[in-house]
């Protein structure tokens, strides 16, 4: 284990540590990126115990990894990524389990799709194309437990820290931070860097201070869902000790405003979790909502992004892997600012996208029929990128960003809706062309003496002519609702 923190201050600027606030999965691989690609030495801050010490017994939804995690993980070492997709470690989801409420029979066995009952809908085409689900508990302790293997010479970590101030200072005409914090014996400390790292999640004590502080011109804004959620568990079969259902997949019980979700673990057994609407409380856990499950794809893909941007603008100046100064700090930031601003924005709405998805739209026939479609176009035109389903962009596509995946999205749905406006129109002329012909072809068959009556008087009985002028014009008019209402049922 590292040694704990002590006062840190040098009169060489290089010799400054990154600080990095917050032990989680980014901020362990942000420091792993941090020592690895750049020689730097990094000082880890956290409040809470260490994790390793004690059983975790937090709420928290199983992580899902998936390519961008995967492409992270091996930039530090490709054994990471051969770790994680070992069974004993993950297991290997290859699409979703969808459990209708129409079952029948109420036997465990049906509900949990032991038998054809649960829809199994594959997240690709490929036999490459799955997530793995893996405990977060063991991810985090994995982590840290090699930052300290690898890189103990140049780590420092102390758990049980509190913050209390950031400041900014000038070293050697060079721009510096420094953490105040106060240790778990209660003693105010302090730590200097040429930089300070805020991965310390959705309340994050830096962020609230770049707002506190009229110099950073910061601002942001944070909007709240209606929906909570509940973990619970499903255990191994008590005859067999095997998992109750399939473990090769998501599980989700859609329900519309509500849905449940399950994924499997090495243990055999499911970690659970219910979202439902709730008026009074909130989810307060996550920085960005947990529908699509990329938070941990997400962030590991942020430390590879900002890693390499560092080198980017490094040899823009001709300066060593291992060499900082503030103005090459200044652009790292700046440039990785337009990089994945875009990126964050999008995978907020993908997010809220899929929470609509998984919780209504994985039991709709309609909403199965685009999809299969959509994969079957991809299966046999890979090439065309108009056909990629959207999951598959964000999941197994790592080199087309988050932003790139979403617009791509946004612009065929579009494309598509425009296409449905057209056909439902079309099929409407259609219909109202044939109402039409039908009663022109029934005028034209009538006896010529029905014809030469061509007006009325009061009292009198309307000809043939004068009623079948009189139904066409009701015809047409219904048509023309018939129409309408197809639109509108498309929305159109």
């Amino acid at each position: 284990m590292a040694p704990p923190l002590t006062d840190t201050s040098s009169s060489n600027y290089q010799d400054l540590p990154i600080i990095i606030n917050g032990a989680g999965l980014v901020g362990c691989m942000a420091a792993l990126y941090m020592a690895q690609h750049h020689g730097q030495k990094v000082v880890l801050i956290d409040k809470r115990q260490d994790y390793r010490s004690h059983k975790y017994e937090g709420r928290s939804i199983n992580l899902a990894i998936s390519h961008r995690a995967f492409k992270a993980l091996g930039g530090i070492d490709q054994e990471f990524v051969k770790h994680f997709k070992d069974e004993s470690v993950g297991l290997k989801m290859k699409g979703r389990g969808i459990h209708m409420k129409d079952l029948k029979s109420d036997s465990l066995e049906d509900q949990f799709g032991k038998t054809s009952r649960v829809g199994f809908q594959p997240y690709g085409i490929s036999p490459d194309e799955y997530i793995v689900s893996v405990g977060r508990h063991h991810l985090n302790c994995f982590l840290l437990e090699e930052l300290e293997k690898k890189f103990a010479n140049v780590l420092q970590v102390e758990f049980e820290a509190t913050p209390t101030r950031i400041e900014y200072a000038k070293m050697d005409n060079e721009s510096v931070s420094i953490l105040h914090f106060k240790n778990k014996e209660g003693e105010l400390k302090s730590v200097t860097g040429k930089f300070i790292i805020g991965a310390d999640g959705l309340n994050s004590f830096v962020r609230q201070q770049m707002q506190n502080n009229p110099n950073c011109r910061f601002s942001s804004s944070q909007t709240y869902i209606s929906h909570a959620y509940k973990e619970l568990s499903i255990r191994p079969n008590a005859q067999t000790g095997d998992y109750v259902m399939r473990s090769d997949c998501l599980h989700i019980w859609p329900r519309g405003d509500f849905m449940l979700i399950a994924l499997p673990n090495p243990t055999r057994d499911f970690t659970v979790t219910l979202f439902m609407r709730q008026y009074k409380k909130r989810d307060y856990a996550h920085a960005i909502i947990p529908f699509y499950g990329q938070g941990v794809n997400c962030g590991f893909e942020d430390c590879h992004v900002f890693s390499n941007i560092i080198k980017e603008e490094q040899s823009k100046r001709g300066l060593k892997p291992t060499a900082f100064n503030s103005e090459l700090i200044q652009a790292v930031f700046e440039n990785y600012s337009l990089t994945r601003k875009p990126s964050a924005d999008a995978i907020l709405n993908l997010s809220l996208h899929n929470f609509i998805v998984m919780r209504s739209k994985t039991a709709d026939p309609l909403f199965l029929l685009e999809q299969a479609v959509m994969r079957f176009l991809h299966k046999n035109f890979p090439q065309v990128n108009a056909f990629k389903p959207l999951y598959n962009m964000v999941a197994f596509t790592p080199q087309k960003t988050y932003a790139d995946a979403w617009n791509t999205h946004v612009n065929r749905e579009n494309f598509i809706a425009k296409i449905k406006q057209y056909a439902v129109q079309t099929l409407a002329a259609c219909a109202i062309s044939a109402i039409s012909i039908g009663i022109y072809s029934k005028c034209r068959s009538q006896p010529p003496a029905s014809v030469a009556v061509s007006t009325t008087t009061p009292g009198t009985t309307p000809s043939i002519t004068e009623q079948t002028i009189q139904l066409s014009y009701s015809l047409y008019d219904a048509s023309k609702g018939i129409a309408k209402s197809i639109g509108g049922y498309f929305g159109y």
